[in-house]
């Protein structure tokens, strides 16, 4: 899903969350590869895939780390975040409030702004670097589709 770029990026803010997951990878990977073998299912083949498999994640969570941000538009929220891309039409949404969360979303901070649907299921969480001037432009547009 492509945005023209005439609109601004709001790059995501990057907490804690970033680091604890990156240790997380690593450490897997060391388990993998200190851990003595405990029986002949133990081979240097299952070794060689298991680092292939936290390397894969590796690469696409910095992938993602690098590629988050979220984009205001005249009709909704676009937030892209490695290969994963989200829409929320203003249409849609109900709520939109600041909260501490570290559930998985396309959000790399627990700082956040969540942004409630229509539809029960889905919402959306963002972590704007600059969270003031996102939730000070969002209104603006909410503003302006409701007036249209």
């Amino acid at each position: 899903m492509k945005v023209k770029h005439d609109f601004p990026k709001y790059k995501s803010k990057i907490g804690i969350i970033v680091p604890v997951v990156y240790l997380a990878l690593a450490v897997g990977i060391l388990i993998i590869w200190l851990v003595p073998n405990m029986s002949i299912k133990d081979t240097l083949g299952m070794k060689i895939a298991g680092t292939c498999v936290i390397a894969l994640a590796i690469i696409l969570f910095t992938w993602a780390v690098f590629s988050t941000y979220y984009v205001l538009t005249p009709d909704g929220i676009y937030a892209f975040s490695g290969p994963f891309t989200m829409r929320v039409k203003y249409s849609d949404i109900t709520k939109i409030e600041e909260r501490k969360s570290c559930l998985s979303s396309l959000a790399l901070s627990c700082d956040r702004i969540i942004i409630h649907t229509k539809k029960s299921f889905l919402r959306l969480d963002v972590s704007p670097k600059d969270k003031e001037k996102f939730l000070e432009d969002l209104n603006e547009n909410l503003k302006y589709f409701k007036n249209r």
